[in-house]
């Protein structure tokens, strides 16, 4: 818990009388601090809005750093003064963490990031920091197990939170759009448009795709919206089904999955950029038959095929969205390569470098010869690891304590 009381308000170091902020701290001064510096927050962000949202000391690690071992040396050295004391106490800890939820909520619920890294969740997250760190320099030379217990999991949480705001511009992120059979990239354009030098080239080896079944779908054009309604049939499409859509029945005669079309008739296709095909025969209520033949939606190997079944009434092949698609990559150290697949929700990880399946060519499909691929670097990552390593091992420790005492 953030600023965990450390000594009995009893002990004489802050009068209960006097002046309001040389007394023992409790919530009217907590939120007294953090009300009054919000608010001057919120001022700044409003006159200056750029400078605010790019202040370098607010989000960097050399800053992060004194600032934090600054209230550490001060809870160790002045944890008498009813300053650090308030600052390290468990009021001004809660009232700086609500303060952080309620500015990373915009985010959370609304997408609206802007939230995250504006002045007053500079000041919040300067408060939380001087929080964590002062209750920890106050602790420093308390013994016993139930203090170093304490020390474990406040200082877990410090790492994971400083590494959180120290690091946020240290993430580096940008995007490569390779090409089957292309050149390698090396450099890495990033968001503001710095070059970034990776570790290894990436080159396209192949660009895979499965979608999911197509379905027969009947449109009818609408005179009075001029608009098109969409009614979609089956998906189960394999020789000798009949589809019912509407007052229309559908014989499928001959499906193929992967199909290129010549002439107007569909053939097998073996390449994976081929789309999928179906002969069909339409007849109405009575039986009389309607249209029949090729379906097909444009590939690389084919055009669209559709059968007019009426005046404003078609039938055509609604082609399945994208299952999963990956891509086969060359990682290029200087003279030693690899083979990698990076997939959607399957990234691969190298040197300190993620690479994510991020797009492709949307109108080729499955023929697509370009992909996407997002990379990014967070240096703040290890020092997060650690800090939730010594954060989990301390609850383990209480959770143990705890039973022991108990069982005793």
């Amino acid at each position: 818990m953030p600023g965990a009381n450390t000594e009995s308000p009893a002990a004489g170091q802050t009068p209960a009388a006097g002046p309001f902020w040389s007394r023992q701290w409790g919530w009217p001064h907590a939120l007294a601090m953090v009300v009054a510096c919000g608010i001057a927050a919120v001022a700044v962000q409003l006159l200056f809005p750029r400078s605010a949202f790019e202040l370098p000391a607010a989000q960097s690690w050399p800053a992060v750093g004194v600032w934090c071992g600054a209230w550490v040396a001060a809870g160790l050295i002045l944890r008498s003064r009813a300053l650090v004391r308030g600052v390290g106490g468990r009021h001004f800890g809660m009232a700086a963490l609500s303060a952080v939820a309620l500015l990373s909520l915009p985010a959370a619920v609304f997408g609206w990031r802007a939230s995250l890294v504006g002045m007053p969740m500079a000041v919040a997250s300067a408060f939380l920091l001087a929080n964590l760190s002062a209750c920890i320099g106050r602790r420093l030379v308390v013994p016993g197990r139930d203090n170093r217990r304490f020390l474990l999991v406040h200082t877990g949480l410090l790492i994971v939170f400083a590494a959180m705001v120290g690091g946020r511009p240290q993430v580096e992120r940008g995007a490569l759009r390779l090409v089957e059979a292309g050149e390698s990239a090396a450099v890495l354009r990033g968001r503001a448009g710095n070059a970034i030098a990776l570790p290894f080239a990436v080159r396209l080896l192949d660009f895979r795709m499965e979608a999911y079944e197509p379905t027969l779908t009947i449109a009818r054009r609408d005179t009075v919206a001029q608009d098109w309604t969409v009614q979609p049939g089956s998906t189960r499409l394999v020789s000798g089904r009949i589809v019912r859509i509407d007052r229309y029945s559908i014989r499928v005669e001959e499906f193929i999955a992967r199909a290129s079309v010549v002439d107007g008739q569909a053939i097998q296709c073996d390449s994976s950029g081929a789309g999928p095909a179906a002969r069909v025969t339409v007849s109405d209520d009575a039986g009389i038959p309607v249209a029949d033949g090729w379906l097909h939606n444009a590939t690389p190997f084919g055009p669209d095929i559709f059968l007019r079944l009426a005046t404003g009434t078609v039938l055509f092949l609604n082609p399945g969205k994208p299952k999963w698609f990956e891509s086969a990559l060359e990682l290029d150290y200087g003279g030693r390569a690899e083979t990698v697949a990076v997939a959607v929700n399957r990234p691969v990880r190298r040197h300190g470098w993620t690479l994510m399946q991020s797009g492709y060519d949307s109108e080729a499909g499955a023929a697509s010869r370009l992909s996407v691929i997002e990379v990014v670097r967070d240096r703040a990552l290890p020092f997060i690891y650690a800090g939730i390593s010594l954060l989990l091992l301390g609850v383990a420790w209480m959770a143990l304590a705890a039973g022991r005492e108990r069982e005793a």
